[in-house]
């Protein structure tokens, strides 16, 4: 089945993964408007998306998300705590490019509120790469892991991710 066509949900034990919807803009924006947090985010290659004050904002950047959705560039989960039913970030599946003399790379993005930082939960997340991927031909993942992000080092390499030299800096492949 191919996602584009018909987008999957996903869960896990504490979290459910769906397609993004405009209406997910105020819950969203607790994650995209900190500074701080978004130096964590893999922004690469991304004009926009991050430091939104605003729930109009947002809503704009959902709105750029679903366009790319549709346009079949990638697709932008929102992350959803089972618990609270509350968005807490989003997980963003680009299927594929080919770097200069290597073969095709998906990327794997993880944006999360604060909170939500943790050893634990970024490796409940990250134990659906696979999963996620699994419809696109793609011969490796990238994930941008900051420095300054220790738990999220800790949970690529729970979930078979290692550094990736030569590659840009920061990321880490499967």
């Amino acid at each position: 089945m191919n996602p584009f066509d018909n987008c999957p949900t996903y869960e896990t034990v504490r979290f459910t993964l769906r397609l993004v919807t405009p209406g997910d803009a105020a819950d969203l924006l607790a994650c995209y408007r900190e500074p701080a947090q978004s130096t964590i985010y893999n922004s690469d290659n991304c004009d926009y998306g991050y430091g939104m004050q605003t729930e109009d904002e947002m809503r704009g950047a959902i709105e750029r998300w679903l366009e790319e959705y549709r346009e079949r560039c990638f697709i932008r989960y929102t992350v959803t705590d089972r618990e609270t039913s509350g968005a807490i970030g989003t997980i963003e599946v680009f299927p594929g490019f080919k770097p200069e003399n290597m073969p095709i790379h998906g990327v794997l993005r993880i944006d999360l509120r604060r909170e939500y930082e943790t050893t634990d939960i970024l490796t409940e997340l990250m134990m659906l790469t696979d999963t996620l991927f699994a419809p696109f031909d793609c011969e490796k993942i990238v994930t941008r892991v900051s420095p300054d992000a220790p738990e999220r080092i800790i949970a690529a390499e729970k979930c078979g991710f290692h550094p990736y030299p030569g590659f840009r800096s920061g990321y880490y492949v499967k």
